[in-house]
C-alpha cells in the first residue's frame, strides 16, 4: 500500500487505494490512516468532483509520501551524522588547503564538542547517538553497539579514528575529565573504550615500608605483583641529594649493562621484590 501511493504523482484516495488492491475501502482506510499515523505518509483534503458549494459533498480525504525522511534500523546506526561529518571534512580541506586527515579529525572533535554541550550528562550523549553505554567490569565504560558498523567494517581505520575523535569531543563538550576514550576494538562492542581512573588499594610501599605518597616525585606506579611494584619516573625529576636511597637503584643501563651518559630525560621501568636486598644491575632502559 505505501508503495502504491509513493508511485503515484498525485495523492490518491481510500476509494483509489481499494479499487488498486482489491481490498475492501474500510481495510484501506485502516492502513493508510496507520501510515499516516507513523509519518510515512502526509494527509490533505480535497473534493475531487471540481464542485463547490453547499451540494458539492465532503472532501475526500487524499495520501501521499511525506517529504520528512525516516529511517528504522536494529541495531541503531547513524550513518547521516558519519556522512555529515566526512562531507564537512572534504568542505574544510578544500577551503582551507589542510591536510583531510586533519580536517577529519578536527571536523568530529568539533561535532562530539556540539553533542556533548547539548547533553546533561556522558552516558545520556554516547545513548542517544547509538553507542549504547554499559559499564566496563574493569572500570569505565564499554560501547555496545557502532552507529557505524558497515562503514566500520569496510573503512575501517577512518571510521574508527572518527569515532575516537567524535567521543573525545563529547566528553570535552561536558567537561567530563574522569575518563579517557582510548581505541580498544573487541568483538561485539564498538572500537573505542572510556576508561576511568580507579584509585588502588592502599598497601605498603616496598621502598619505604610505609602507605605514604612515593618519596620519587614524578614516579607513576603500577602494581606488578604482591611482591613488589613497577615504577616508571622520568631521570630529570630524580634529586638523588634529597632521595640519596634511590640514587644507586634507579640508573639507566645499555642493553650490555654499560651506564649510558648524557640523557637528560628517560622513561625508565624499574621492578623492585625486596628493598633491601638492593638494585640487582639487571634492569634495561
Amino acid at each position: 500500500m505505501y508503495d502504491l501511493v509513493c508511485q503515484r504523482d498525485e495523492p490518491v484516495s481510500r476509494d483509489q487505494t481499494a479499487s488498486a488492491l482489491g481490498v475492501t475501502r474500510r481495510s484501506a482506510a485502516f492502513h493508510l490512516d496507520r501510515l499516516a499515523e507513523l509519518g510515512l505518509l502526509a494527509v490533505e483534503f480535497r473534493r475531487l468532483t471540481g464542485r463547490t458549494g453547499s451540494g458539492a459533498g465532503r472532501p475526500a480525504k487524499l495520501y501521499r509520501r511525506a517529504y520528512d525522511e525516516m529511517a528504522v534500523s536494529v541495531p541503531e546506526r547513524r550513518y547521516a551524522l558519519a556522512g555529515e561529518v566526512m562531507a564537512a571534512a572534504v568542505e574544510r580541506s578544500l577551503a582551507a588547503g589542510q591536510p583531510i586527515g586533519e580536517a577529519l579529525r578536527a571536523v568530529a572533535t568539533d561535532a562530539g564538542y556540539a553533542i556533548g554541550s547539548a547533553a546533561p550528562d556522558l552516558r545520556t550523549a554516547l545513548r542517544d547517538h547509538g553507542f549504547d553505554p554499559r559499564d566496563d567490569p574493569h572500570g569505565g565504560l564499554r560501547l555496545g553497539n557502532c552507529p557505524f558498523h558497515r562503514l566500520a567494517a569496510r573503512r575501517t581505520g577512518i571510521v574508527c579514528g572518527l569515532n575516537l575523535d567524535l567521543i573525545r569531543g563529547i566528553a570535552a563538550g561536558l567537561g567530563d575529565a574522569t575518563g579517557t576514550a582510548v581505541l580498544a576494538p573487541s568483538r561485539g562492542h564498538c572500537c573505542v573504550r572510556i576508561g576511568r581512573a580507579a584509585a588502588a588499594p592502599a598497601r605498603p610501599d616496598p621502598l619505604t615500608g610505609t602507605d605514604a605518597v612515593h618519596p620519587c616525585p614524578g614516579v607513576r606506579r603500577r602494581v606488578s605483583g604482591e611482591a613488589g611494584c613497577s615504577d616508571s619516573l622520568p631521570l630529570d625529576r630524580l634529586d638523588t641529594t634529597k632521595y640519596p636511597h634511590m640514587a644507586t637503584r634507579h640508573r639507566v643501563i645499555s642493553p650490555d649493562h654499560r651506564p649510558l651518559r648524557g640523557i637528560s630525560h628517560v622513561l625508565l621501568s624499574i621492578s623492585v621484590a625486596d628493598p633491601g636486598a638492593g638494585w640487582d644491575g639487571r634492569t634495561q632502559p
